[in-house]
């Protein structure tokens, strides 16, 4: 049971940090176009 536990929520911090990871690189990438464009 804790087991089970441990890996559904190091399943869901890992969603949640590639979520973040994702985010900030998509940010940044569109900060790059904008100063390209401008």
């Amino acid at each position: 049971m804790v087991l089970t536990h441990s890996s559904m929520l190091r399943k869901k911090i890992a969603r949640m940090t590639a979520e973040t990871f994702h985010i900030k690189s998509y940010i940044k990438h569109g900060n790059t176009l904008i100063s390209l464009t401008s």
